[in-house]
């Protein structure tokens, strides 16, 4: 979560989020364009070309009968955009409230000397999965989908569910960072009051509490539940809840977020959970990724 704000270069889809299952690069030949080649269909009966009408080429074929995009055509990630849309219109801002911090001296000195450990006992053996799950909800999303076996061509909507978990994340995190709570200020990073910390990543250019991570993996979690059998959840939830975890945690070894801000995304992903689930389009969503299980 360099910085969970910046979505990267959402224009660039490489393989595995477009809707047509090819690279993001087709070269064509600059002496022969595909639209030049004569249009000809191949004759089984005479093991031969056939073509279509002498001196005819391809661009020169009626148009298809296509009237509107097709919703197959809608790739995980921009159609999770929809689903957003639902969510940020209801009141979730004045709705959602997360319990504070403790901001007393006492309570702030026992989180950094927390974190404080947590660097010295833990940082070069997490270092690893650290920098795996810095750069965008994605790289969250992928641990995800590895514990469950699968990939976004086996479950595209299972992925485009996890899309949407990240983007409401994205959403909910950003606005409590700047509105945290009655009474609080927008929260400083740990590093910040204890310079000495020193994350081993770039420290994300927005406030601490929640931590956006917890938020992200937790919500992952609970949609990704929420589409399973009923009979498989029992069996799943604690290697899902526990993942998300680890993810946060993890954070917290980098020396980016207290276990306070660990503790408020947990929270925030449950009540950004229950509002997505109003939502038509949301269980929309959530009916077809249910539909790959069965």
């Amino acid at each position: 979560m360099s910085n969970m704000g910046n979505m990267g270069n959402m224009g660039n889809l490489g393989p595995g989020d477009s809707a047509v299952p090819v690279g993001h690069i087709l070269p064509d030949r600059v002496d022969l364009p595909f639209t030049t080649e004569e249009a000809c269909t191949w004759d089984r009966a005479g093991n031969a070309w056939k073509p279509v009408s002498a001196g005819k080429d391809l661009s020169e074929l009626a148009l298809m009968p296509i009237k509107v995009w097709p919703q197959r055509g809608w790739s995980a990630r921009w159609s999770a955009w929809l689903v957003l849309d639902e969510f940020a219109v209801t009141d979730w801002r004045c709705s959602i409230q997360l319990t504070p911090w403790d901001s007393s001296p006492a309570g702030q000195a026992a989180e950094i000397q927390h974190l404080i450990r947590a660097a010295q006992d833990e940082r070069p053996d997490a270092l690893g999965e650290i920098i795996a799950q810095n750069a965008t909800y994605e790289d969250l999303m992928a641990y995800f989908l590895a514990l469950l076996w699968i990939t976004p061509d086996s479950h595209p909507k299972l992925n485009r569910l996890l899309h949407i978990a990240g983007l409401a994340g994205i959403c909910a995190a950003m606005y409590f960072k700047q509105h945290p709570a009655a009474g609080l200020n927008p929260r400083p990073r740990p590093s910040q009051l204890c310079p000495a910390l020193m994350p081993p990543i770039d420290i994300p250019g927005h406030p601490s509490f929640p931590s956006g991570h917890a938020t992200h993996a937790m919500l992952m979690a609970f949609c990704i539940e929420a589409a399973l059998p009923a009979q498989e959840r029992d069996a799943w939830r604690p290697l899902l809840h526990t993942l998300a975890g680890r993810i946060a945690r993890n954070r917290e070894i980098a020396g980016l977020h207290y276990p306070s801000d660990s503790h408020a995304g947990f929270e925030l992903a449950g009540k950004v959970f229950d509002r997505l689930a109003e939502g038509p389009l949301f269980q929309a969503a959530l009916n077809d990724a249910a539909q790959e299980w069965q």
